[in-house]
């Protein structure tokens, strides 16, 4: 089982963040958005998705399993779209 079903409190909390990036998220934000475009973001998304469904993976056998990816896939994609957003790099990359 996963660490972060087996300790659910601490894992409902940032682990990752420093103590200055954890009084100003905004600038960890930013600082994400200047090492990766939104387009590229996206492309990566779907690859781990893609790797989860089309591997053999015992974790994703069932349809319902894969739904619940697909639906998290879709909730995250909408998440980086905000934080882009907030970050202020709302310019178009083509």
């Amino acid at each position: 089982m996963f660490p972060f079903l087996i300790q659910p409190k601490l894992y409902a909390q940032p682990i990752w963040l420093s103590k200055e990036e954890k009084e100003a998220p905004l600038q960890v934000i930013k600082g994400f958005f200047e090492d990766y475009k939104l387009n590229e973001l996206r492309f990566y998304l779907w690859q781990m998705v893609e790797a989860c469904l089309t591997s053999e993976n015992s974790q994703f056998a069932e349809p319902v399993e894969r739904a619940d990816l697909l639906f998290h896939y879709q909730a995250l994609e909408k998440v980086l779209e905000a934080a882009h957003a907030l970050a202020g790099e709302r310019k178009t990359n083509f």
